[in-house]
């Protein structure tokens, strides 16, 4: 089952970064995949390096609007987007 990191572990991320492990022992030790960790460094570091308190906002934000539902009254401008005609027909 997939989810997403905590604030705590992305604490711990800092933490063991900072002692010097890699991101393979931190994933090992945080007991998730190596790409997970490998992403979160990646979406979340500027040039002062992996912050954990400006990092944890962004997912839940991207989270909260993944799961926003669409207007009523859109079809049309989906289908549009999807197909490049202005035509509801179109889509059906």
């Amino acid at each position: 089952m997939y989810t997403q990191l905590t604030q705590e572990e992305r604490y711990q991320i800092q933490a063991l970064m900072k002692a010097g492990h890699n991101q393979t022992e931190i994933a090992e030790i945080l007991g998730c995949h190596k790409s997970t960790d490998s992403r979160e460094l990646r979406r979340n570091r500027d040039f002062r390096g992996y912050l954990p308190k400006q990092a944890h906002p962004l997912p839940v934000e991207r989270r909260q609007s993944k799961s926003q539902p669409l207007p009523t009254g859109s079809g049309s401008r989906i289908c549009y987007a999807r197909t490049g005609v202005p035509s509801k027909s179109a889509c059906s």
